[in-house]
């Protein structure tokens, strides 16, 4: 018996196509490397198509420890890096929310694996399916991190990303893992799998007749052509027209400044009322100040309201002013505070608010749990404790009607699809990512807008406190006269003499001019933050993040047109989820069969 057992584990140890702990380190972390390459700040989005391969040729031939190990350190590379900026905030941030993404990502690997190895399914197809099922449960487990999607990564590429409109995000990630695993296929093909399953309750790996990957090959060929097929044909096809002239204010105040308003305050009012009147200056229809850019709450604060009031009713002129509010809670006897948003109309009275419904976990709120506060309060010296708004609200401006996301709200597909819905003409989120000054995740959260606007077929204003203040269209499609930019040379002389101080001489790696600075001279890798710039335009090199400047112009209204997509939501990645479901259930019932069938000692 014990004999049996030390010859079991050999062959365990020494099983030809098995892979070493040292190989699945090595595929692993590529594939974690290359696929945060593919996001903001680098922004190579043509890895999108292959990156994933190394990682999908590893995980079927792992057992169940480096199964798991694998997942771990995929994850932990891919998000350490990719939400890096997270630390601006405190170090740990970006590792304390590893945990939770570590098991909302888990089960792609774990079913990957299995079913291409019980089931016999070729990575072609498993692969995007039980993908995008993760990515829809990515959506709203813990409340949620749909962030980093992998169609995210074709955000600024127009032509692949109009399909958004009948699947969502998850169409484009769909087809960007289904190519990943078609070479994943060729390759097990070429070097099929000969060793027991994970378990030994597994079937052998089946190999691949070759005239069946041609086959798979030509349907994700034809799909690949379609999707870009179908952007080409929509795109000339859309048409929208613009609406009211809309007047953002990018004030630039950094977060520690906006963090103290008894001390701040009047830097902060003074900074926002000169740029305002600056903006009245060109007659909109409407003003808007960034979220909680108001120091106070104008329904309490004399001097804000009265700030407020005769900026509208002077100027004859609509607000929108990002700001908190705070009410009495007669039941329970406390205050409450909400992340809101204040409309003065033209007479300088408040019309309405809004208050933020999705609120971010760890930043705004804490769970009832109840390690979490003291670990907060140790760690960022600050207890968060806003509540949540009931519903998302309609504005009217004139004959149109707009609704007010702020901040994280846009990433959640199916709030702006709520207020596509509701017939709103526009939408407007209202932002501070003064916490992520200089940081990729203004243009993260840029790609994921872009979305929200495709998918719906309506335009979209973001108004940033640092960035990125611009017009998103329907189509999806930026041109440099949709955004608030200020070119490199003037960039320095155009900050407040405060942030000159500050950011004279600091140095910065410029992670975005990648490739360009390996072989170019004027492309700097190393660089100072006065020298640094976002990207080229027709003016030349030019910045659209931690400046501060008027954005003033008519904003792009819906289509009109009620996409698949706004009416009836993620039923692409719910139809893909369901067959994930499915092939768990046929798993687990082939695994029953199995144990039941081995002779009882």
């Amino acid at each position: 018996m014990a004999e049996q057992q030390q010859n079991r584990g050999v062959t365990q140890a020494t099983q030809p196509g098995r892979l070493s702990n040292r190989q699945m380190f090595f595929l692993s972390a590529m594939s974690a490397l290359l696929s945060v390459t593919i996001f903001p700040p680098c922004g190579f989005s043509a890895l999108a198509w292959v990156c994933l391969v190394p990682w999908l040729y590893a995980l079927p031939r792992l057992t169940w420890r480096q199964l798991l190990l694998s997942h771990g350190v995929f994850v932990a590379i891919f998000f350490a890096i990719g939400i890096s900026w997270m630390s601006v905030v405190h170090p740990i941030c970006p590792f304390i929310i590893l945990v939770p993404l570590y098991i909302m990502c888990l089960p792609f690997p774990l079913i990957y694996a299995v079913s291409v190895r019980q089931l016999g399914l070729p990575a072609v197809i498993a692969a995007p399916v039980i993908w995008t099922a993760n990515e829809y449960l990515r959506s709203f487990l813990f409340t949620g991190f749909p962030w980093l999607y992998w169609g995210h990564s074709l955000a600024f590429m127009p032509e692949w990303i109009q399909i958004a409109d009948i699947t969502g995000v998850y169409g484009v990630s769909f087809l960007l893992v289904l190519t990943n695993g078609l070479v994943t296929s060729w390759l097990d093909w070429r070097f099929p799998v000969q060793t027991a399953p994970i378990t030994d309750l597994l079937p052998a790996y089946s190999k691949w007749r070759l005239g069946r990957l041609f086959v798979y090959t030509l349907i994700a060929g034809f799909l690949v052509a379609a999707t870009l097929a179908y952007g080409r044909y929509r795109l000339p096809q859309i048409s929208y027209r613009y609406g009211p002239r809309i007047a953002a204010v990018q004030g630039n105040i950094p977060q520690d400044i906006k963090d103290d308003p008894r001390e701040n305050r009047q830097k902060i009012l003074s900074s926002y009322t000169t740029l305002s009147l600056g903006a009245l200056g060109q007659k909109p229809d409407l003003l808007v100040w960034p979220e909680t850019m108001s120091p106070y709450d104008p329904q309490l604060d004399a001097q804000a309201y009265s700030l407020f009031h005769d900026m509208a009713s002077l100027s004859h002129t609509p607000l929108l002013i990002g700001s908190h509010r705070f009410a009495l809670d007669f039941t329970n006897n406390e205050s409450i505070s909400y992340n809101s948003c204040y409309l003065f109309d033209d007479s300088g009275k408040i019309s309405d608010y809004y208050d933020k419904v999705r609120l971010v976990i760890l930043g705004e709120y804490i769970p009832k749990f109840p390690f979490l506060p003291t670990l907060m309060r140790n760690l960022v010296g600050f207890m968060p404790n806003l509540a949540s708004g009931q519903q998302h609200k309609v504005f009217s401006l004139g004959e149109c009607r707009f609704g007010t996301l702020i901040c994280y709200e846009i990433v959640y597909a199916e709030d702006a699809r709520a207020l596509a819905k509701k017939g709103c003409h526009f939408l407007i989120n209202i932002t501070n990512e003064g916490w992520f000054a200089r940081t990729c995740e203004l243009e993260q959260i840029l790609a994921i807008s872009i979305f929200r606007a495709v998918e719906n077929r309506i335009g979209i204003m973001r108004a940033g406190n640092t960035g990125i203040t611009l017009n998103i269209p329907p189509d999806g499609r930026l041109q440099a006269e949709h955004m608030l930019t200020v070119d490199k040379s003037d960039y320095f002389a155009s900050l407040a003499p405060f942030m000159q101080q500050r950011l004279a001489n600091k140095k910065m790696v410029a992670w975005h001019h990648l490739p360009q600075a390996i072989w170019r001279d004027d492309v700097a890798f190393f660089t100072t933050v006065a020298e640094d710039w976002d990207f080229c335009s027709d003016k030349g090199r030019v910045k659209w993040k931690d400046f501060p400047g008027i954005f003033c112009q008519k904003v792009p209204l819906a289509t009109g047109e009620t996409t698949f997509y706004t009416q009836w939501g993620d039923v692409f990645a719910r139809i893909w989820s369901m067959v994930t479901l499915v092939w768990v259930v046929v798993l687990v019932y082939q695994w029953n069969l199995r144990r039941n069938a081995c002779p009882k000692k």
